[in-house]
């Protein structure tokens, strides 16, 4: 059983179905404006959140008119909404670590290549861990624990034991976010093994 990448993993938890090392039957426009996006999440944090707005408006210029032009303005919306609760959870500026990685291992030949998209301040001497979900699978908040584990143990790798309080699963496209406590996230290891039993 090969390690499952975060995007296969994502997916699984929540009842997708999934060939490890197989890309799903996207079209490239859309993988290539899904990637424009999660580079313009990272300068919400780097610069100010305008810029991020402006870099997305300016890469998918190209698409107005067309078949992907609904898709672009989607995201672009996604993008906002999480402006927006950026903005509202009263964050310290402080951004400690954009993609996070480590790989997780959950048994022997299991493993998920996890990436904390966003690790940030807490303000209480701790961090919270984010994953942004892009896609339009549904998210539950079973469904977002599991997938907070291997996020929860890429930010305390980086940061020290115990150093994150909060995972947020940010399912932009459904307009909700999931917060995660890590003893929920550490509750679903059963839960995890027994999905790549049967993966």
């Amino acid at each position: 059983m090969p390690e499952l990448s975060q995007a296969e993993f994502t997916r699984a938890a929540r009842g997708a179905h999934i060939t490890p090392g197989v890309a799903p039957n996207v079209e490239p426009v859309i993988m290539g404006l899904s990637s424009v996006a999660h580079c313009a999440l990272r300068k919400v944090h780097r610069d100010p959140p305008g810029h991020a707005l402006v870099y997305f408006d300016r890469k998918v210029a190209k698409y107005a008119g067309g078949p992907a032009w609904p898709v672009a303005r989607a995201l672009r919306k996604a993008l906002e909404r999480y402006i927006a609760w950026d903005a509202a959870a009263g964050m310290p500026p402080r951004v400690d670590g954009i993609d996070v990685k480590l790989t997780v291992p959950f048994g022997p030949g299991h493993g998920v290549r996890a990436i904390s998209h966003a690790v940030v301040d807490d303000g209480a001497g701790g961090s919270e861990a984010r994953i942004v979900l892009w896609d339009e699978l549904r998210l539950r908040q079973s469904s977002a624990e599991m997938i907070a584990l291997p996020i929860l143990e890429a930010a305390d790798a980086r940061y020290g034991s115990g150093s994150t309080t909060l995972v947020n699963v940010w399912q932009v496209t459904q307009n909700q976010p999931f917060p995660v406590a890590p003893t929920h996230a550490r509750g679903r290891l059963t839960d995890i093994r027994a999905l790549f039993a049967r993966i």
